[in-house]
């Protein structure tokens, strides 16, 4: 925020009240030392040093700082294991830190009397939440209800994904990143604008996998041509393979659900993968 006039108040004032020099300058001190009686504005609640720029912005919460901080360092240590090379590994971590600062930025534009968080955001600070956790690790138990749907994965055909204890879904974990983190919930008729989901023959839900995302998008999504914060991204398998998704923080920098490692900040696609045809989808219902 800034002053639409010139500032009515000056510190020089408060000096003149001395008798003498000795007096004024005691009298200046004792006024430095005292910040409550500086405010002579209603934003900083009598302490100027407390809200210092009042421009009506959200700021970022503590958790949010240990979050993007997890999301920091589970990108050096995706690239200490997977890349080899000395520079690129360098380069990777500095597009990391990059990435973080993007996501602190995007959280700082929010307004401060916005109701919510946009959903791209949202997701994002989802995904980023879940790194190193193991809510995802454990596939049998994974399931998130909404609108009357659940989506649930296990071991068994009933499910479509096969998995098992110990794996992880990364197109379980990019649904549930829009349905439950950014608040759209699963589409339903009455709920269009949420995240699609798929139906079995069984009567079972799940959403779209990698392959499908490449395939077919998804509903309320869009393709785009660059990958902006909180787009989903998708890679077709082959020769067999099943293919990856994730959530873009920045560029080729991801958050997704490695099947063996959890949920971790990487590079997409991955040197490691053995995945081709890259879509990138944004929320657009």
């Amino acid at each position: 925020g800034r002053f639409t006039s010139v500032d009515p108040y000056n510190i020089i004032f408060e000096k003149e009240k001395g008798k003498d020099d000795e007096e004024k300058i005691n009298i200046l001190v004792v006024y430095i030392l005292q910040p409550q009686i500086w405010n002579k504005y209603s934003y900083s609640v009598n302490n100027p040093l407390k809200f210092t720029d009042p421009d009506g912005r959200r700021p970022i919460t503590e958790q949010e700082r240990r979050n993007i901080q997890n999301f920091i360092q589970s990108g050096i240590d995706y690239a200490n294991s997977e890349i080899s090379d000395a520079k690129a590994r360098e380069a990777f971590i500095l597009k990391v830190r990059n990435a973080a600062k993007i996501i602190e930025d995007a959280i700082l534009a929010v307004p401060n009397d916005a109701k919510e968080d946009p959903k791209k955001l949202r997701a994002v600070l989802y995904a980023i939440g879940k790194i190193g956790s193991p809510g995802f690790t454990q596939a049998e138990s994974n399931y998130y209800s909404s609108n009357g749907v659940t989506v649930r994965f296990g071991g068994s055909y009933n499910y479509l994904v096969i998995s098992s204890p110990g794996t992880n879904k990364c197109n379980f974990f990019v649904a549930v990143a829009y349905a439950k983190g950014a608040g759209i919930g699963w589409q339903t008729a009455s709920n269009p604008s949420g995240f699609q989901v798929n139906k079995t023959s069984w009567g079972n839900f799940y959403p779209p996998t990698a392959n499908d995302l490449i395939t077919s998008g998804a509903k309320n999504f869009v393709s785009v041509d660059a990958p902006g914060l909180g787009d989903i991204v998708s890679a077709r398998g082959v020769n067999g393979a099943p293919g990856h998704t994730g959530i873009v923080i920045a560029g080729d920098i991801v958050v997704s659900a490695n099947p063996k490692k959890g949920v971790r900040t990487g590079q997409f696609p991955s040197a490691t993968d053995v995945n081709t045809g890259v879509i990138y989808l944004r929320y657009k219902p």
